[in-house]
């Protein structure tokens, strides 16, 4: 087998050992007859007329040294590469135009593989399941644009109710849980860090089923309030055990600091493991009951109204997912009752008993990427797979332009003999060989466009890490494209090619008229990306542009940490004032305050109110958003007052006070000034009054209508955490941060962990999903653009190519090259129109999967659509202006001489 094999890829010693072989024989011969006595001149004939055919001979050997079948494909793969070497510029527009199309679908895909299908690196990963809450109140849809898009889940559940899922040891043979992740502030001898980290029950590590890289996981003997006799330990990921403690069997117990409390670390998870939340690398894991004694005042663990834990579990062996979504949907109700607010009544409480309890694979993890994420990355996979579709339909179309090229060729090797399958094989191998290079050089472009996607897709300086590994799902994909490519590309001009050689007469029309076709759907194509990609810009600008009743420039966030830098709390109020005292008096500074939700950071604190003006409001009418803030607040945001007053300073509030926004104040009291001097209050707290109405803002995202809100004094109760500080400036941003940096040192004695933002960062994190779309989407419409024009380009002058005699003719009887010209653009006007038509109808049919993703854009937008199409009549026009122009310069001698 194996000497078969090595000669069929040494052929030239085997060919010579042929030849030798064939020139022995023939010598015996001719020294046989030579021995009969002929001449020596009439031997050697005789000896060639007796061996026969040599050629004959040698293949029949060769057939038996050889495998014929891998020979013949040897024999197309060497016979392709020198015809794809020939023409190069050919080749290198296919490997191109492939390469950026199979990138671009390997690249979405191997991001929606990483996310959505890569199995977690635990035991037995099938039998974990996320547990979720569905079926909410009709008020907790997912809002965009305005609309209510679909229903939400909701991934956390009380603590209360956890511990009753628990119980089920008939479903679970574990359950676990996560209430918190970020990051924290870490001291690692004596250096400070900030890691990512998550804050997990006892029974995490258990429930995963994996093995420490060194040391031992979190138990729940672990996480028992008040902490276990030798203190609270925790969990690194083998990251930062190369990184800081560089792998050491030391680091197994030794001491650190998290958010001011003692650890010691109790192990590191396997190298291959971060966590279970696709795209967020977890570096330390703690237990939840730390957590309270980090922060006492936070009683989640018995209230029923903290939605706080993530849970998981992993089937008992025999239970199957059905199985325990039927039973989890029955016992939903009784499980509910035990975090029912005694409060609720009416439809609210109605709203309360229909939620779900539903679970869901979580094989490959959960994580809120996937949600924000997946459905972009599902449009960006199909939009790439309309410019491969494009870059295919292109390369059919070159490939029959080809096929006329070549029809002599495959006509004379039809004649001598070859198959039509042979010669089907062969121009299938070249398309194959094409396939090949732009596949293998898209994987390798892919890799780099996968990165670049991770980077635009972080937001506010989070890098998303994923497992962008090679796999056998990746290759798989590859494969299939590559195959796709292949037949579709390349098995109609393989028949083609032979009808052509076979009937002359009528193949040149019916393959231009097939090619005619297949422009007229690269044009329908590329009218929809074209549009698409024009609605998603223009919704960006908008996003961009649109009021947000709040200042963008010259204003800076700074979010001091003063807890982790071990400042007394009661301190802090005092700090925070003489920070206002002292900045206000500089001169560059325009105005300064104190806010507990910076603005289109995504935070949002909701609380029912109380109004002696609207005694019987329900559950729903007497939510209202709420904010923290002090005095100077609304002149650093640039928020207008119009009505009313601002906050005093500390120490100078006469009563507890509150100012409502515009949209709060005509809700509820019909005009602003009707809202003045009214009086509300927070879960039967202190009575506030109503003392000044400003304008109405955005908080949340640009896309979201205002709130209705109301603003409280912080100097009144100044027990909000984690206070940010505005400042409004004027002139460069450098030395203010330098200022503010000075003065917190200055105040607070020491330096804490300042975190600085501008509301351009904010919105640049906050739109970053709408901006890499749009990108890509515009990309992707200026590839396919350039894909139609070339084959519409490549289409007419082939057409020409095919009526040379026609238009020598022509020329020849008087017409005149601008006949000719305008004859050639009629021609492409007549292809690009029912491309645009066909697009059209396309599109609309699209419209509603883009509608979500648009904002204060029609995707029915007359405008954009008549700007499409008229960009798409002018690049094919400019496409047919070289093959007019080329058309209309024949020579009618040169041309009928030729003929």
């Amino acid at each position: 087998m194996l000497k078969r094999l090595r000669k069929l890829f040494d052929r030239s010693q085997l060919d010579q050992d042929l030849n030798d072989e064939l020139e022995s024989h023939l010598a015996l011969k001719q020294l046989y007859f030579e021995r009969q006595g002929l001449a020596p001149a009439e031997a050697a004939r005789q000896a060639r007329l007796s061996l026969g055919n040599t050629t004959n001979w040698q293949e029949s050997t060769r057939r038996n040294w050889t495998f014929p079948t891998l020979e013949a494909i040897f024999q197309d793969i060497t016979f392709g590469l020198r015809i794809l070497r020939k023409d190069k510029a050919f080749t290198s527009v296919i490997v191109i135009t492939l390469l950026l199309g199979i990138g671009a679908n390997t690249a979405v895909f191997q991001l929606l593989d990483s996310l959505l299908w890569n199995p977690l690196p635990v035991e037995k990963p099938d039998q974990l399941v996320r547990i979720r809450a569905t079926n909410l109140p009709p008020g907790e849809r997912a809002w965009l644009n305005g609309k209510a898009v679909k229903p939400v889940e909701r991934l956390q559940i009380p603590y209360p109710l956890y511990e009753e899922l628990a119980k089920r040891q008939d479903l679970f043979s574990g359950i676990a849980g996560i209430s918190g992740q970020g990051a924290f502030a870490v001291e690692i001898d004596n250096n400070p860090h900030r890691l990512q980290s998550s804050v997990v029950t006892g029974s995490y590590f258990p429930v995963l089923g994996i093995q420490p890289a060194a040391g031992r996981f979190l138990s729940p003997a672990d996480d028992i309030q008040g902490g276990p006799p030798e203190g609270w330990g925790v969990v690194i990921s083998h990251r930062i055990w190369t990184s800081i403690f560089n792998r050491r069997p030391e680091a197994i117990g030794a001491r650190i600091t998290i958010e001011r409390l003692p650890f010691h670390i109790l192990g590191v998870t396997p190298e291959d493991f971060e966590g279970i939340h696709p795209g967020s690398r977890r570096e330390i894991w703690l237990p939840v009951s730390s957590f309270e004694t980090m922060f006492p005042e936070w009683n989640w663990r018995t209230n029923p109204a903290q939605w706080t834990i993530q849970p998981f579990a992993r089937l008992r062996p025999g239970v199957n997912l059905e199985q325990v979504r039927n039973t989890l949907h029955q016992l939903s109700p009784s499980l509910l009752d035990h975090v029912r607010d005694p409060k609720l009544s009416g439809d609210s409480l109605k709203h309360h008993r229909a939620i779900q309890l539903d679970p869901v694979s979580a094989r490959s993890g959960f994580s809120p990427i996937v949600n924000s994420y997946s459905p972009v990355l599902w449009l960006l996979l199909g939009a790439a797979a309309s410019v491969l579709l494009l870059a295919v339909l292109n390369l059919t179309n070159l490939l029959l332009a080809r096929a006329t090229a070549r029809q002599s060729e495959i006509a004379i090797r039809l004649a001598l003999g070859a198959s039509a399958t042979r010669v089907r094989v062969q121009l299938l191998v070249e398309t194959l060989l094409l396939a090949t290079a732009g596949g293998g050089l898209g994987l390798i472009f892919a890799q780099w466009a996968t990165h670049a996607l991770l980077a635009s897709m972080a937001r506010d300086n989070t890098t998303i890490t994923l497992n962008t590994d090679l796999n056998w799902n990746v290759l798989a994909f590859l494969a299939l494209l590559i195959t796709t490519v292949m037949g579709l590309a390349g098995w109609l001009p393989a028949n083609s090619a032979i009808a052509q050689a076979s009937q002359q007469r009528t193949a040149p029309r019916t393959h231009t008229r097939l090619r005619s076709g297949l422009v007229v759907i690269q044009f329908a194509l590329s009218l929809a990306l074209l549009g698409g990609a024009s609605l998603m810009l223009l919704s960006l600008r908008s996003l961009l542009e649109t009021p947000t009743g709040l200042n963008r420039n010259q204003t800076l966030y700074f979010s001091p940490d003063f807890i982790n830098a071990q400042i007394p709390k009661e301190r802090i109020p005092q700090i925070q004032a003489n920070l206002l005292d002292q900045l206000r008096q500089q001169s560059g500074i325009q105005a300064a305050a104190w806010t507990v939700n910076i603005p289109l950071a995504g935070s949002l604190q909701m609380s029912s109110i109380e109004m002696p003006s609207h005694p019987n409001l329900s559950g729903n009418e007497s939510m209202t958003t709420v904010h923290h803030i002090t005095d100077g607040y609304f002149a650093a945001m640039g928020i207008q007052l119009i009505a009313g007053r601002d906050f005093p300073p500390r120490g100078k509030q006469a009563q507890k006070q509150a100012i409502v926004t515009e949209n709060f104040a005509r809700r509820f009291f019909k005009t602003p000034v009707g809202a003045l001097n009214q009086r509300l209050r927070f879960d039967r707290g202190d009575w506030l009054v109503i003392t000044g109405v400003s304008a109405d803002t955005k908080y949340t995202h640009v896309r979201d209508a205002a709130p209705p809100t109301i603003y409280t004094n912080y100097w009144d109760s100044q027990t909000a955490r984690g206070m940010s500080l505005i400042v409004h400036h004027t002139g460069p941003a450098a030395p203010v941060r330098e200022l503010v940096n000075a003065s917190i040192l200055s105040e607070a004695g020491r330096k804490p962990f300042l975190k600085v933002s501008s509301p351009e960062e904010i919105l640049h994190s906050l739109l970053a999903t709408d901006r890499t779309l749009a990108i890509l989407l515009a990309a992707f419409a200026v590839f396919a653009l350039s894909i139609s024009a070339t084959g519409i380009a490549g289409l007419l002058g082939y057409t020409v190519q095919l009526r040379r005699k026609e238009i020598g003719i022509r020329l020849a009887l008087g017409a005149t090259a601008k006949n000719i010209q305008i004859q050639i653009l009629r021609f492409a006007i007549s292809l690009a129109i029912p491309g645009i038509a066909l697009g059209a109808i396309l599109s609309y049919s699209l419209r509603q999967g883009m509608t979500a993703y648009l904002f204060e854009v029609e995707p029915g937008n007359p405008v954009i659509w008549i700007a499409a199409a008229s960009i798409l009549l002018v690049a094919a026009l400019i496409a047919a202006a070289i093959p007019a122009y080329r058309a209309a310069t024949l020579d009618p001698q040169q041309v009928l001489r030729a003929d």
